[in-house]
Formats: structure tokens, C-alpha cells, sequence
């Protein structure tokens, strides 16, 4: 389910976090947002220090962002799955510490 935990890379393009969250939204049930959205959200994690997003130069393919998540990745999924009750089943049973 994590990005940080399928590869060894620690940044991501926005169409790859586009990508994963596009799959997850499906497992889920819940409406898919769009690319704007998602790259706004993304955005708007930046500026609360949850991630950070760096421009880079593709080139040809223009220029494009690459976010890195600032937090264990653990510490935002649990945050995620306490205040989602839908996302539980991604996690299988998950029970929140204590």
C-alpha cells in the first residue's frame, strides 16, 4: 500500500503518488479525486511540513515535482487509519496504539 515501502526511493513524482492513491481510492469504495486536487493536497502537506515537494527538471517531459514524506511513515498511516475508518481494511485489522 505505501509508497515508501514498495521501492527503495524516498520521492515521488505527483502522477506516481497520483498513481497509488487512484488504486487505493478504488480498494476503498470512495470517489476518485482529481489529478488538480491531489497535486493541491500535496501542495498544502508542504506547507504544513508533513512533506516536502521539490521541483525538478525533466527535460523534454518539463519540469515536475518530487515529494518526499517528512514523518515515519508509519506515525501518518496510523494517523490516517484512527481517522478513517474506511481505510482499516487496507491495513487488515488494524488496532491503533495506545
Amino acid at each position: 500500500m505505501k509508497l515508501t515501502n514498495s521501492n527503495d526511493r524516498h520521492a515521488f513524482s505527483t502522477s506516481d503518488v497520483y498513481d497509488r492513491y487512484n488504486l487505493v481510492a478504488r480498494d476503498v469504495g470512495v470517489d476518485v479525486l482529481s489529478f488538480d486536487r491531489v497535486y493541491q493536497i500535496l501542495k498544502e502537506s508542504a506547507f504544513l511540513g508533513v512533506t516536502e515537494s521539490q521541483k525538478i527538471s525533466g527535460g523534454r517531459e518539463g519540469n515536475y515535482l518530487d515529494h518526499t514524506l517528512l514523518r515515519d511513515p508509519d506515525v501518518v498511516l496510523t494517523a490516517l487509519l484512527v481517522n478513517e475508518d474506511r481505510l482499516k481494511k487496507l491495513e487488515g485489522d488494524f488496532t491503533p496504539p495506545t
